[in-house]
């Protein structure tokens, strides 16, 4: 099915690439009285010259910041703060967007700021269009991937939240940046994939100084 929105609600490019025939599943992962504003689909090509081909459209979408966010994962586990996807889902890239107009309209009802425990110093900053490889999946190749200039190429996970949420403990964090502890068992192939990841932006910068 073909996939669109009202006018000016996404950005120009956003429904034609969503419209693009690897594109299967698409969720908004709800919480109650959160924005739930970031949406998320899946994509399935079956080649690296699809994967490339995509990334080609990506770049036609009308937005400042156009993020390609590179994992060490073979899939994604879940997309949001209650959202959950099967195991051997084979997912090998999502697309990501969220919508700022939604997170001011909820920001500016919030009492002094303040959501539970977390406290926002200002707006948060909704996830621009965003594309997340799994490296670890068997079809991704660093080694062929052929990214346009204007794309912003970093490690990560999928985003989720937001952009950046500008609460205290963020600034906090930055401030005086602490390596968070983690019991959650890690696959050795996790960091030699993390550590390609690095080398790929790394020479990646390079070639475009």
């Amino acid at each position: 099915m073909t996939w669109g929105r009202p006018k000016g609600s996404w950005p120009e490019g956003v429904a034609d690439f969503l419209n693009h025939p690897t594109r299967t599943n698409g969720w908004n992962s709800w919480f109650s009285e959160w924005p739930s504003d970031v949406e998320q689909y899946e994509l399935h090509p079956t080649t690296m010259d699809e994967v490339n081909r995509l990334l080609a459209r990506f770049a036609k979408i009308e937005s400042e910041n156009l993020q390609l966010i590179l994992t060490p994962y073979e899939e994604p586990s879940g997309y949001g703060w209650v959202g959950r996807l099967p195991a051997g889902n084979a997912t090998p890239i999502m697309f990501s967007l969220g919508d700022q107009s939604r997170i001011d309209q909820w920001y500016e009802r919030l009492p002094e700021g303040k959501f539970g425990v977390m406290e926002f110093e200002q707006a948060p900053v909704a996830v621009p269009p965003s594309l997340t490889l799994f490296v670890g999946h068997k079809l991704i190749d660093l080694d062929q991937l052929v990214i346009p200039p204007r794309i912003q190429v970093r490690s990560g996970n999928l985003p989720t939240l937001f952009d950046k949420s500008h609460t205290k403990q963020e600034r906090l964090d930055a401030e005086s940046p602490q390596p968070r502890k983690t019991t959650t068992p890690v696959k050795p192939e996790i960091p030699r994939r993390t550590e390609a990841i690095n080398e790929f932006i790394r020479r990646r910068q390079i070639k475009n100084d």
